[in-house]
């Protein structure tokens, strides 16, 4: 929820787009509504809740959580479903209770043990987020403790030159639902599971950090290392960590570059391959580039912006196994609101990158995408919210204006990324981030987990298309989500 705001030059560089995209008549035709899966509300609350975090166990099938922000107060929103997806027991968490403050930006991960991780930015004395809480379950999500509270230590410069406290390259403009920063600003943790080990990232004031723990099995989890500065992680933030087969840990982030105009950001990727031993993360190296910047403004987002969104995966196991995948947003042609979803891959632990390969396959706005792996297969799903059926008229429409309502829409691998299933629409209706009143739009990213071949995504929806959203239609967010097969 979370984001060091955006130069007055992101805000009003696009105040007009001129640009027509014309699309061929053999372009990508979406699956008819018909076959999409079932669509369920899991939230049925009041106001907004967006910005969704999903778990599903590796082993129950019927075993699903999700996580997800709440618009006033304290507090995350919690789901769990022992039926896969069916139905849902809901409860909030860190509203002053045992766990303290909760702000916003749950991450949640499950782990082959069967333990459930769950975090997200806490309060610590300070009207910011200064703290990251990690939780357990070792129930599937019915119980929780407090595994530790993360307080990060101030970022080290990695030269006498570098000024650690500087603002980010993009800072300074929409707040949304924000407070102010201050000195120990924390933004956007995220958790994941593999190797027998828990990992956190997280960027404290500008600078990504790391940290994980080794996992001994069910309930036991070691005391954490040490907090780690990432290399090239200073001004380099909307990050993601992936677990490889053998233990090792790789980072990737985003970093504008403000020399360009318009501005385009490079992704820096780095590894540390001695995972939990002792070592630390090597040198970085550029792994991609793309005209999405920091702070990109796009029709359906154009208040709280998008980033590029960058995704990371290592694959543990299948015909794939140690092949990296990296997920990201691109913007073609600059400053269009054509924005598609790519990934490339690696099969070196990072050192070269493949060409990129089209995920997405239409026009208008394809935004916020988030990428999941089957532990048991290797296969790959990204999800994301997609506007290309929004030509300003028709059922797919909310208020005239083209590329503004949007759907969700899911692609699957099962070849190690290097092609993707048709896009399948999920969700059963249009929203619209305007018509929400959410102050951070649909939020920073959307929410996507898959386990024997069901991908469970939860994402952001105000369409009321299962007719049991408390605001009502195209009012507040509730958090959607369905279980849909891999075809």
């Amino acid at each position: 929820m979370f984001r060091a705001g955006a130069s007055l030059r992101a805000m009003l560089r696009r105040l007009a787009t001129a640009v027509v995209i014309v699309a061929s008549a053999a372009a990508a035709t979406p699956p008819t509504l018909a076959a999409a899966p079932t669509v369920v509300n899991v939230s049925r609350r009041t106001t907004n809740q967006s910005e969704a975090a999903v778990a599903a166990s590796p082993l129950d099938a019927n075993d699903v959580a999700i996580a997800s922000n709440l618009q006033h107060g304290y507090g995350i929103f919690v789901a769990v479903s022992h039926d896969g997806g069916t139905t849902w027991s809901r409860t909030v968490l860190g509203d002053a209770d045992t766990f303290g403050k909760a702000c916003c930006d749950p991450t949640i991960a499950w782990d082959r043990f069967g333990n459930l991780f769950l975090s997200w930015l806490g309060y610590g004395r300070l009207r910011y987020p200064t703290v990251v809480p990690i939780l357990l379950s070792t129930d599937a999500g019915d119980t929780w403790s407090l595994v530790t509270k993360i307080k990060p230590p101030a970022a080290v410069p990695a030269s006498a030159t570098m000024d650690v406290r500087a603002p980010l390259a993009s800072e300074g403009g929409p707040k949304g639902d924000e407070e102010d920063r201050g000195p120990g600003f924390l933004d956007q943790p995220t958790i994941t599971t593999g190797a027998s080990a828990l990992w956190a990232i997280w960027n404290n004031e500008g600078q990504m950090q790391a940290v994980g723990a080794r996992v001994l099995g069910l309930g036991d989890v070691a005391p954490f290392k040490a907090v780690h500065d990432v290399p090239g992680g200073h001004n380099c933030t909307f990050g993601d960590v992936a677990v490889g087969p053998g233990g090792a840990v790789a980072e990737i982030c985003q970093k504008d570059q403000d020399r360009f105009s318009p501005v385009r950001s490079i992704l820096r990727f780095t590894v540390d391959k001695d995972g939990l031993r002792p070592g630390h993360f090597g040198s970085y190296r550029v792994a991609a580039q793309t005209d999405v910047s920091l702070f990109e403004p796009i029709r359906p987002q154009h208040v709280r912006t998008v980033d590029a969104e960058v995704g990371l995966t290592w694959i543990r196991t299948g015909p794939y196994r140690g092949r990296l995948v990296m997920m990201f947003t691109v913007e073609t042609p600059d400053e269009s609101d054509n924005t598609d979803v790519y990934v490339k891959t690696s099969s070196d632990d990072g050192k070269t990158w493949s060409k990129r390969i089209r995920v997405t396959k239409a026009i208008r706005s394809q935004f916020l995408p988030r990428m999941a792996m089957d532990s048991a297969t290797g296969h790959l799903v990204i999800g994301w919210h997609d506007a290309k059926l929004d030509d300003g008229d028709g059922a797919f429409d909310t208020d005239g204006r083209a590329n503004s309502d949007v759907m969700y829409d899911l692609s699957f691998s099962a070849d190690g990324g290097a092609s993707w299933t048709t896009p399948q629409i999920v969700s059963q209706g249009a929203s619209n981030a305007k018509a929400s009143g959410n102050g951070i739009d649909f939020g920073d990213y959307t929410g996507i987990a898959f386990a024997f071949g069901i991908a469970h995504p939860a994402w952001a929806d105000n369409s009321d298309s299962t007719g049991d959203n408390p605001d009502g239609t195209l009012h507040a967010f509730d958090i959607y989500s369905a279980a849909v097969p891999e075809t």
